[in-house]
């Protein structure tokens, strides 16, 4: 028994921290999650130019056809999203530094697919659509992440559980501190 009085804890499975700040993603995931906002800005603000922007950034990184191919898969997706949610998907400013619930879930069901574990990559697709269709997710998720790791940006194996809702929300919560807006 330790002098101080105290007893060290119980061993427990280590849980995988749950990423709040984009830094903390793999650079696949901060590619996608950063052609993710600027492709949902350009078409909430009906603005060719950032659909320009992220087709320039990814075809530099990239080359052209690989930034084909993952721009076709994430158009695809992002269509899909849009027609089959029964609510809204959230999404921060592409500039923001903070990761927002449900693109952490995007990350989650791009991983999942690519991983080839379906059921996982369902389960994601069900709570990124809060009850739409989410069947319709997974071809263009698969796409995308054999888009992604061709191009060399495999991702990392990620889940959503309750708790991991929970810190992304609180982490939104903090940043915010009485502003309207996060940082």
């Amino acid at each position: 028994m330790p002098r101080d009085g105290l007893l060290p804890r119980p061993r427990t499975p280590h849980m995988p921290e749950v990423p709040t700040l984009v830094w903390q993603l793999s650079a696949g995931e901060r590619l996608l999650l950063w052609a993710w906002r600027l492709w949902l800005e350009g078409l909430v603000a009906r603005d060719a130019a950032r659909h320009e922007r992220a087709w320039s950034g990814l075809a530099g990184m990239l080359g052209a056809a690989p930034a084909r191919r993952l721009v076709d898969a994430l158009s695809r997706l992002i269509f899909r999203c849009v027609r089959e949610a029964q609510g809204e998907i959230a999404y921060n400013p592409s500039c923001c530094r903070r990761l927002g619930a449900d693109e952490y879930r995007l990350l989650c069901l791009v991983s999942a697919a690519g991983a080839g574990d379906l059921a996982a990559a369902r389960a994601e697709a069900d709570g990124l659509l809060r009850g739409g269709a989410a069947p319709a997710l997974l071809p263009p998720a698969v796409e995308l992440a054999a888009a992604l790791a061709a191009a060399g940006h495999s991702l990392p194996a990620r889940r959503t559980d309750p708790r991991t809702a929970a810190i992304l929300r609180g982490a939104e919560e903090l940043a915010v501190l009485g502003r309207e807006r996060a940082n």
